[in-house]
């Protein structure tokens, strides 16, 4: 079985507690506002190809967001 990855670099799908995760790394773009989008671009192509329901994890580690005071969030 060949190892397939996302344009982000991470494996997928990638198995995580007995199910299965897509990944997206938008981590270290800093400031990079064109890169991180072309980036979210490119990760949306690829998951919509495969029409495969799964949960989500995503990694903005390194990555501004906004302006705004660094903030964190917990989505449940």
């Amino acid at each position: 079985m060949q190892i397939q990855r996302s344009p982000g670099g991470s494996l997928f799908p990638y198995y995580y507690k007995n199910g299965e995760l897509f990944c997206l790394h938008f981590g270290s773009y800093f400031s990079d506002e064109n890169g991180v989008i072309a980036m979210m671009k490119a990760e949306d192509d690829f998951v919509t190809k495969h029409h495969r329901p799964m949960g989500i994890w995503i990694d903005f580690y390194e990555t501004k967001l906004s302006e705004s005071p660094e903030r964190t969030y917990r989505i449940t």
